[in-house]
């Protein structure tokens, strides 16, 4: 798979980019120290970060992106068919939801652990 540049995804003509973390920089001797300082403040100020050069696929990436976004477009009902069990963080949600008469959508969550099949309960 060919390395890819430090490409940043930004919104519309807003001046702050997301922090783009190099997996192969992590893994590199010559420039893991460097790569590590910029992770642990992108945790740190952003929360967040976008990883590239993981191995993943870009048509895998592409494909996800697509499917979530479509599952997002779908009416409050449908996705609750999805919805958090008791106690959980996995499923579709809402975050910060004070109490039943708040508005829900302003927020819409989709928390799913993906582990390789055999690992799978």
């Amino acid at each position: 798979m060919e390395a890819r540049s430090e490409e940043v995804i930004s919104g519309h003509g807003g001046t702050l980019a997301i922090p783009i973390i190099d997996l192969n920089k992590l893994f590199d001797s010559q420039s893991s120290e460097e790569e590590c300082v910029k992770l642990v403040s992108a945790c740190q100020n952003w929360g967040f970060f976008q990883l590239i050069n993981h191995g993943v696929p870009d048509e895998v990436s592409e494909n996800l992106m697509n499917d979530i976004a479509e599952f997002f477009r779908q009416p409050l009902e449908a996705k609750k068919a999805y919805s958090q069990l008791p106690n959980s963080i996995e499923g579709y949600g809402q975050v910060f939801v004070a109490s039943d008469n708040q508005k829900l959508d302003w927020c819409d969550r989709f928390f799913l652990h993906v582990r390789p099949v055999e690992s799978r309960d």
